[in-house]
């Protein structure tokens, strides 16, 4: 069996826990080997290594997972799937056809895999490994399709710059003119976020400026329908007050009728008064 350089007990325990925690939420091996390696400070490669080798003594050590109290079921170590001469004439072809028919290499990975992401992701760096390593085997497919009569595309490997050979070293200035450049293409992305960032504010502040000129011109359309009530409600005061002034007056009237009345009929009482006791 290969020697490795086993860690401390609590380290590898904790390992085993953090990897059972990870499957029971469905996520990849290679998540959980990087989460751990953020945790302990670990490269993910050594976590990667390490867990495999002590998946493998554990298995062989019957005493030392049960002392772990390691389920050595919960941990299945994933074989790689490698490609067989076959899979290499047909699956690489196919990208290859795919891609001089319009496709990029990633959709063309993910037709030929069904939709399935971690199949997509083999298929594409297996044709990018064919074509660092093997670039004359992509040139044989590339000749059967010119020889089926199809018209080819440069075949060059997703977001990869091809940048030429160089057996000197650069120069000072070249070192210098790259820096500079790069430094360049810095502030330019830079730039283009904050250009971004306030086109963004400023479409969410214009938004709000809308909602508000909106809201305010419906506060003022509620303010005139007041101010119509209010005149109508001081129209409709003056008359009530026009018609109690008329009242009053009509009221006034009838009373100073009635006194009169009363008056002259005192008044003729007095009369007869005075002369039945003249008489007597």
């Amino acid at each position: 069996m290969k020697k490795y350089c086993k860690w401390k007990d609590e380290e590898v325990l904790k390992l085993f826990n953090h990897i059972e925690s990870c499957t029971k939420k469905g996520q990849c091996l290679t998540k959980a080997f990087k989460s751990y390696a953020q945790i302990s400070g670990r490269k993910p490669n050594s976590v990667r290594n390490y867990y495999y080798a002590e998946l493998l003594n554990l298995e062989q050590d019957e005493k030392r997972r049960k002392t772990f109290g390691i389920d050595i079921s919960k941990h299945q170590k994933v074989m790689p799937k490698f490609f067989s001469k076959e899979e290499i004439e047909s699956q690489i072809f196919e990208i290859v056809r795919l891609y001089n028919e319009g496709y990029s290499i990633r959709k063309a990975c993910l037709k030929l895999a069904n939709g399935n992401i971690d199949e997509m992701v083999r298929l594409q760096n297996k044709y990018r490994t064919l074509l660092k390593k093997q670039p004359q085997l992509i040139a044989s497919f590339e000749q059967k399709l010119k020889n089926e009569g199809k018209e080819l595309k440069t075949i060059l490997p997703e977001n990869v710059i091809s940048m030429p050979n160089r057996k000197t070293k650069l120069s000072d200035s070249e070192i210098n003119s790259l820096f500079l450049g790069l430094v360049k293409l810095i502030k330019n992305h830079a730039k283009q976020e904050v250009a971004g960032t306030l086109q963004k504010q400023n479409q969410l502040a214009n938004q709000e400026l809308r909602k508000m000129m909106v809201s305010i011109s419906e506060k003022e359309h509620e303010i005139q329908k007041l101010r119509n009530s209010f005149e109508l409600l001081k129209n409709e005061n003056k008359k009530f007050e026009k018609k109690i002034h008329e009242l009053r007056s009509e009221n006034a009237k009838l009373i100073q009728g009635k006194s009169s009345k009363k008056l002259n009929s005192f008044r003729q009482f007095a009369k007869k008064s005075e002369t039945k006791k003249t008489v007597q």
